[in-house]
This record gives structure tokens, C-alpha cells and sequence, in this order.
């Protein structure tokens, strides 16, 4: 039987902290994990902030933790970016409880529509792992 293509997306920012292994290794017990990268722009634009990492070093921490099949970095075009997501056509799209965007919205009633099964998981502990409050609460 064929792995199953599992995608999500990410900021991933900072050290890769307990949450965001914690989503990768829950992520690898569906299948295959391609993982999205947001790109410099677009952290400035919906985080008000510089990423602590470049696009480059977060696309190669994500591929060093041996989780991820591959890491494809997002564009500055929302709706480019949705569409590479459903080109992929994944078999499982997975969610943490706190992308509820209007953007992820319509990418899970999108993503449903061609026949993705969604997956929404609960976040590790993010009141202690969270990049905002490890780099930023201080």
C-alpha cells in the first residue's frame, strides 16, 4: 500500500522548540510529510515582525530533523498559495487548533471538497512553546 502524502503548513520560526516537533512527529504517523514554509514576506505581513531565521535557514532546519520529505516555501500570493497546496493533492491536510484564518478556512473547505481528509490537532503545550512567548514575551 502506498504512504499517504501528508501536508501542513508553518511559520516555523526561531529553534525548532517541542511544538513544532511535536506537530512534525504527529504529522509522520499519517505518512509522507511535506511541509510549507511561510516566506520572509509574509512573516513581516501577518506577524508585524522580521522572522527570527531566514525563509532558507527555517526551509533547512525543518529538513535536518529527518521528519519532513520535503520543505517548499510559500509565495507572497495567498491564493498562489492555497492552490500549490491543493495541487499537491495531499491525502490528509493537518491543522493545529490555531489556524483559524479565513484564509485556512476556505483552504479546508477547498481542500475537503477534492477529497483531502482534514485533521485538526491540538497544539504542545503552548503556553510554554510557542515562538511569540519563548523569543518575544519578555
Amino acid at each position: 500500500m502506498p504512504t499517504k502524502l501528508v501536508v501542513t503548513w508553518g511559520t516555523f520560526d526561531g529553534e525548532l522548540h517541542p511544538g513544532h516537533l511535536h506537530l512534525l512527529k504527529s504529522c509522520t504517523r499519517y505518512g509522507d510529510v511535506v511541509a510549507f514554509v511561510a516566506n520572509d514576506a509574509t512573516v513581516r505581513e501577518n506577524k508585524h515582525r522580521e522572522p527570527i531565521f531566514t525563509q532558507d535557514i527555517r526551509k533547512a532546519n525543518l529538513l535536518r530533523t529527518g521528519l519532513v520529505k520535503e520543505v517548499l516555501l510559500g509565495s507572497t500570493d495567498p491564493e498562489k498559495n492555497k492552490q500549490m497546496t491543493l495541487d499537491l493533492r495531499p491525502d490528509i491536510y493537518i491543522f493545529t487548533e490555531d489556524q483559524t484564518s479565513e484564509w485556512n478556512m476556505d483552504l479546508e473547505r477547498r481542500l475537503k471538497k477534492q477529497g483531502t481528509k482534514v485533521v485538526w490537532l491540538k497544539r504542545h503545550k503552548p503556553e510554554l512553546y510557542s515562538t511569540t512567548k519563548l523569543y518575544f514575551s519578555k
